[in-house]
């Protein structure tokens, strides 16, 4: 594979909307498991036992669910890569911590199920009732897997790549299986598109495809576009024309690549961060004033900003009944609130003014700090 080749695959991952979409809102683990993911496959090849071990236990730290993913990359390495020592670890490694995890650390801390269970109330009400249900009443699955939203969304997660990817190789998608089941039998929608998170884990395995494909050039999945290719094919000197690519294969792959961005990228969003450069540095100041032990509520915008204290709330999960002398700190930005609990923050702020156990000790560009009168000490 050719040096512009091997670039126009990189910049194709860099545009995969995913990939620029999950950078626009919050911050999520699973972004720092993708390098590592990719790592844990090269080292796996390059039969690298200590580096391989070390990104499989960087993915697990990550999120409890990439467990999942760690199980069926090991299955692939032992079956289809013949590595029966690194599948066997990832087998083993993903195995126990999922079962740490979901049965002991998490019921053992929170004294409730594991996150998300909620999502999946029709299939039960447990990591293990789900997993029973899903091998002894297949017909509560396959309606879902055979459903216009997830084909849907499996044509729009594999539409950036999908002339690149050849059949033959999409065994190289065995290790994103349980993120896309996961995806594909929630309820909530959200988890099906590719303007957020949730399908972070799916990608790496997508471009090792590709990445086989191209190698092997068998690289196109429809006639039509094979016959187009040879139309436009032209005999150079270069690299790529010795390896039997066409010259302008990576000008097209970064095309394709481009178009499909350009109508799923959320790149509205960031112009959208960019009108709220007004109140940045009041932003600013305001999270400053906020103590490292504080109780804290505030909205989805500065709440990441927040993270490091030690309680933090949105206004999504309080109500009106809700006791306000839970919160040391209330920080509000009214000129560019959350468009969901704008209401709310405006009608908190009415509250508060006229709440003697609260005053307001910032106000600029109508980013207000509320703070309660008599603090706690912090334990």
């Amino acid at each position: 594979m050719g040096q512009s080749l091997s670039i126009a695959i990189a910049l194709a991952y860099l545009l995969y909307p995913v990939i620029f979409n999950v950078n626009l809102f919050d911050f999520h683990p699973e972004v720092m498991a993708l390098p590592a993911l990719l790592g844990a496959i090269l080292a796996a090849r390059l039969r690298k036992l200590a580096w391989f071990c070390l990104a499989i236990t960087w993915i697990l730290g990550c999120k409890a669910v990439l467990s999942l993913t760690i199980i069926a990359l090991g299955f692939w390495l032992f079956w289809w890569e013949q590595r029966r020592i690194y599948g066997s670890l990832a087998l083993a490694m993903g195995c126990g911590w999922f079962i740490l995890v979901t049965q002991v650390i998490i019921p053992g801390f929170s004294g409730e199920e594991v996150e998300g269970i909620w999502r999946y109330t029709y299939l039960g009400n447990s990591v293990l009732e789900i997993i029973t249900n899903l091998i002894l009443k297949p017909q509560l699955v396959l309606g879902r897997l055979f459903s216009m939203p997830t084909l849907d969304y499996f044509y729009k997660l594999s539409l950036p790549v999908i002339w690149w990817i050849s059949p033959q190789f999409l065994v190289c998608l065995v290790p994103a299986l349980p993120t896309l089941l996961i995806n594909s039998l929630s309820d909530v929608s959200l988890q099906r598109s590719l303007a957020f998170q949730y399908s972070l884990p799916v990608i790496p395995f997508l471009f090792l495809g590709v990445i086989f494909s191209l190698n092997h050039q068998s690289w196109m999945l429809a006639k039509g576009m094979i016959n187009l290719w040879r139309k436009i094919r032209i005999q150079s000197s270069d690299s790529g024309s010795k390896s039997g690519f066409p010259s302008r294969l990576p000008q097209m792959i970064l095309l394709w690549s481009l178009l499909i961005f350009f109508c799923y990228g959320k790149y509205g969003r960031f112009w959208g961060y960019l009108q709220t450069s007004d109140t940045w540095k009041a932003s600013e100041a305001a999270v400053a004033q906020v103590e490292p032990f504080a109780s804290v509520l505030t909205d989805n915008y500065l709440s990441p900003h927040l993270t490091h204290r030690a309680n933090l709330k949105l206004l999504s999960q309080v109500s009106p009944e809700t006791d306000w002398l839970e919160f040391d700190y209330i920080v509000l930005n009214l000129q560019h609130p959350w468009p969901d609990t704008e209401t709310t923050g405006i009608s908190l702020v009415q509250q508060l003014e006229n709440n003697p156990e609260f005053k307001v000790t910032y106000q600029n560009n109508d980013v207000m700090v509320f703070k309660q009168a008599i603090l706690r000490s912090p334990l």
